[in-house]
């Protein structure tokens, strides 16, 4: 290109720039003055409103209250009588730890042939680790329930509160002997059908806290 060209494609340039800046100029001004026109008019943009949490305790009040509830009560017992004698199973349930809305509870199994005094005749299970990320629970899925027979021979005492993931998805961890599954759903044994009602009512709010929403079907 040549030089003359050169200057001329610059001089091009330099007036587009000019043009450019004095529309960027122009829409400024018609923005301010709009808002002067608005702010005159009285019109006010409308309030961002920020997003309550549910009404009721804290997430750290609610979990304490959980964490009480399955020391005291957190527990299940069944029986079978197919042995020819009868072998009764209590399985405890204890939170182990809580990282915010993630909790973690821990399954301890033994068995015994004395019901009333619980005393271990057989080595105890290993225990069953179990993490429920509460944000992705479904608040309305915590329900209680009285415990059934898992079988034909077997007796149940006690009840239960039965919580699912949001749309069933397999993110409830479980380790047991090493070995890392995951499931939608679990089933936390307590001793009678009042305590199970109340930690469920607890469980709902826990998750609403969380952010947790009810599943889509």
């Amino acid at each position: 290109m040549s030089k003359r060209n050169r200057f001329y494609t610059l001089g091009i340039a330099v007036v587009t720039m000019f043009a450019v800046a004095g529309d960027i100029g122009a829409q400024t001004t018609t923005r301010k003055a709009t808002a002067s026109h608005a702010s005159a008019a009285g019109i006010k943009k409308p309030a961002q409103k920020a997003i309550q949490p549910p009404a009721g305790p804290t997430l750290k009040e609610t979990l304490a209250f959980i964490r009480d509830t399955l020391t005291d009560h957190g527990y299940s017992r069944s029986a079978n009588k197919s042995f020819g004698f009868s072998m009764f199973f209590i399985t405890k349930l204890d939170m182990s730890t809580s990282e915010g809305c993630d909790v973690e509870l821990t399954e301890r199994t033994t068995s015994t042939t004395n019901w009333t005094t619980g005393k271990t005749d057989v080595e105890s299970s290993p225990p069953v680790i179990f993490t429920v990320p509460l944000a992705h629970l479904d608040p309305t899925s915590a329900l209680a329930a009285n415990d059934v027979p898992i079988a034909s021979g077997w007796t149940a005492n006690g009840a239960h509160v039965t919580v699912r993931t949001f749309n069933n998805q397999r993110i409830i961890r479980q380790v047991k002997d090493g070995v890392t599954t995951f499931s939608s759903e679990y089933e936390i044994g307590l001793s009678d059908l009042e305590q199970a009602t109340r930690l469920a009512k607890a469980v709902a709010h826990a998750v609403d806290l969380c952010g947790g929403k009810p599943s889509a079907f």
